[in-house]
């Protein structure tokens, strides 16, 4: 599946940008706010392909927890604010909280691909297409490759694994000691502070924005209660990935902004008050064309 993406990053970076930058058909520059850099490209992607990597090496060493290491827990140990996870249970709150995060990928994925085919048809461009599916698949990288890698080598045990109502079959079960952080979270809070800022960057003015900013945060935050709820996470294993997942969308948005001005610095020379030849350096910011 990865050789697959990265064939399909190949054939994006070579489609043709016809018309892109031109006038469109407002007789407007397009003011789509982002580029790709090809040094930067390779590095992003080297280096959320070498996370995925790594954290899939380690996976392969995991041992689950065993029966007397689940018997030799203490709720004691926890951080305070993480105990009260201790005591949930539910098993179809796990279930559905594990259908949110496909739903956020297709819903982006659908989004990526509507904004880029209206720039085609409209602009006869495939850069916004290309720019935020690259973008997008950058940040997708780096977030789930820390999810794996710190799942493997943290091994933090789940919440239900303390839970004194569970038999001690139940807590013995596959990926008992995979807690944080919360790749659940990771991954919702990434597609939702992706999705939040391309389109406050995209459409800075429009009033629907705290909509949309409020609408996928709040589907996060959803999902990362019912993770507690059911048993499936700690508090700080979601704050963890929430923080994560929304800073790998920080990043890949911050890296791909157009710069707006450019700074130059001129020589000049003149005369003062006192008739006296003076000269320096000036410098000088303004708006790119």
């Amino acid at each position: 599946m990865r050789i697959g993406i990265i064939i399909f990053i190949c054939v994006f970076l070579n489609l043709p940008d016809a018309g892109y930058g031109q006038l469109n058909k407002h007789n407007k520059k397009s003011d789509f706010p982002y580029q790709l850099s090809p040094a930067q490209e390779i590095c992003l992607i080297g280096s959320g392909t070498a996370l995925l990597y790594a954290g899939g090496r380690v996976q392969t060493t995991l041992d689950y927890m065993s029966a007397s290491e689940v018997l030799a827990l203490k709720t004691s140990s926890l951080l305070f604010v993480d105990r009260g996870a201790t005591t949930n249970w539910d098993k179809s709150l796990d279930r559905t909280r594990e259908f949110f995060e496909p739903a956020s990928i297709v819903s982006t994925i659908g989004l990526i691909g509507g904004l880029g085919l209206s720039d085609r048809i409209t602009g006869e461009s495939w850069s916004v297409l290309k720019t935020l599916s690259l973008m997008y698949l950058e940040g997708a990288y780096l977030t789930e490759g820390m999810v794996l890698l710190t799942k493997a080598t943290i091994k933090r045990p789940r919440p239900y694994t303390y839970n004194s109502s569970l038999s001690l079959e139940q807590k013995v079960r596959s990926a008992n000691n995979e807690s944080f952080l919360s790749g659940n979270a990771g991954i919702l809070f990434y597609h939702a502070s992706f999705v939040s800022l391309i389109m406050h960057d995209m459409y800075p003015d429009r009033k629907w924005l705290p909509y949309v900013y409020a609408g996928t945060h709040g589907l996060a935050i959803l999902s990362g209660y019912w993770s507690v709820k059911s048993g499936m996470h700690f508090p700080t294993d979601i704050l963890a990935g929430a923080l994560w997942g929304s800073g790998m969308a920080l990043l890949v948005t911050h890296l791909h902004k157009k710069k707006n001005q450019s700074l130059s610095i001129h020589p000049w020379s003149g005369r003062n008050q006192t008739g006296n030849k003076i000269s320096g350096l000036s410098l000088i910011i303004k708006p790119k064309s």
